[in-house]
């Protein structure tokens, strides 16, 4: 790849870094405890609640197989919402829940927009175009409005969508098909 174009996909994706941080600036740098969509939504009176108590517990060298709290206790390590041993959920043992939950978000809304730029790119179009799709798909009602609701485990998921475009377009090349 010429020094041109590798130039222009980094400002690309600096544009997408740029646009997370014009939208998530305020509760990541100066939220004072608030926490990134609609105060009534699932993320403050569901998620978060299971986020500190299953990390809570990992912090204390427990493995939180069962959740007393909800009605007389539920599984709660089996059940997908926990996401425990999610790799990017790592945040949530270090941090205040409200940085966690809020950073948490940011670098999700990010990868979502930095694997569809990539995929696009892979598809060769220019820089600009990988932006505007990248962006398109960060800031599009069907993303953007899960922050509102609060829907954190599939805010976590959508990242991966494009990921998995890229990948198979990936093995397909190799393929030759």
């Amino acid at each position: 790849m010429p020094s041109h174009e590798t130039r222009g996909h980094a400002v690309g994706v600096a544009a997408l870094l740029a646009i997370v941080g014009a939208l998530f600036g305020d509760v990541l740098f100066a939220g004072h405890g608030l926490v990134a969509g609609d105060p009534s939504g699932d993320l403050p009176t569901y998620f978060a609640h299971w986020r500190k108590f299953g990390f809570d517990e990992l912090r204390q060298g427990n493995l939180a197989l069962w959740n007393p709290w909800v009605l007389a206790g539920t599984p709660f390590f089996g059940g997908a919402q926990s996401a425990l041993f999610y790799p990017l959920n790592l945040p949530y043992l270090v941090l205040p829940l409200p940085l966690a939950i809020n950073s948490g978000i940011a670098f999700h809304v990010f990868l979502t927009g930095m694997f569809t730029y990539l995929w696009v790119a892979r598809r060769g179009l220019h820089p600009a175009a990988c932006v505007f799709a990248g962006a398109t798909l960060m800031l599009g009602a069907p993303h953007l409005m899960h922050i509102r609701a609060g829907h954190l485990s599939n805010l976590c998921a959508m990242p991966w969508v494009p990921a998995t475009f890229l990948a198979v377009d990936g093995m397909c090349d190799r393929r030759g098909t």
